[in-house]
């Protein structure tokens, strides 16, 4: 029996064969040490060789095949509501994982109980950047001391967390600052959050959102972000800044 705890991973995907197969190859490659995990590919209805090309994958992972796409909050919802594990964690496949990254990851949680959310260093920020301060609009700063909230680029969340808030919030167009909307509200339930800076991933942002245009929803997932949050930004921020340009949001 392992000693390891289950772990629960997904990956939501939508064309770019090229750059997921070498990430999915990355993938497995440096999680062979690790003897308890799960492996979820999503495909959100690409129309490219990722058809085809995910199922060299299928004896390695369970992938899922949605017809139509719904975004990064649904497809990571499939697998977090089902999930029996005790940590889950999301990748996306354009990142480049370090050797023993999930072992590293685990160990620091268990560790760390008061942890809920656990993230990573993205190298392709110079400075290094662990995660985010938010500004009391709403909108962000990357910040390698002190941080508010760590990307899905690379994230454990501990199943309390979502058993407790909720899996992403569904409503951010493309799930556009549905992993910033999780770390507040875990946040607010007594959760803490964390990255590890001595553990660095090569990260090419947001391929897989310019494909869909994220960029032109981000005004919509900033005031859905602010209202979901709203007393976490005035406790943490003195204001939530969202009513002064759109006071009629429901």
């Amino acid at each position: 029996m392992s000693v390891n705890p289950l772990i629960e991973i997904s990956v939501a995907i939508r064309n770019n064969w090229e750059m997921t197969e070498k990430f999915l190859h990355n993938l497995f490659q440096t999680i062979s040490t690790y003897d308890n995990v799960a492996v979820n590919i999503i495909d959100n209805a690409s129309t490219d060789a990722t058809v085809n090309g995910i199922e060299a994958f299928k004896e390695k992972a369970t992938i899922f095949s949605n017809q139509t796409n719904k975004g990064f909050a649904f497809a990571h919802n499939m697998i977090l509501r089902k999930s029996f594990a005790p940590f889950s964690c999301i990748l996306h496949n354009d990142i480049k994982l370090s050797v023993n990254w999930l072992n590293s990851m685990v160990s620091y949680m268990q560790d760390n109980p008061r942890l809920g959310i656990l993230g990573v260093t993205n190298d392709n920020y110079g400075d290094f950047s662990l995660g985010g301060l938010l500004c009391s609009n709403g909108n962000f700063e990357y910040s390698n001391d002190k941080i508010d909230f760590v990307h899905s680029t690379c994230m454990i969340i501990k199943s309390q967390v979502y058993k407790t808030v909720g899996c992403f919030d569904e409503k951010f167009v493309y799930g556009g600052k549905s992993d910033i909307d999780m770390c507040l509200k875990a946040q607010s339930q007594g959760f803490e959050i964390g990255a590890m800076k001595n553990l660095i991933i090569d990260h090419t942002p947001a391929m897989t959102a310019r494909q869909v245009g994220l960029d032109n929803y981000a005004e919509q997932n900033r005031l859905l972000l602010l209202k979901n949050n709203e007393e976490w930004f005035i406790k943490n921020k003195g204001k939530a800044e969202y009513r002064i340009k759109n006071r009629k949001m429901k």
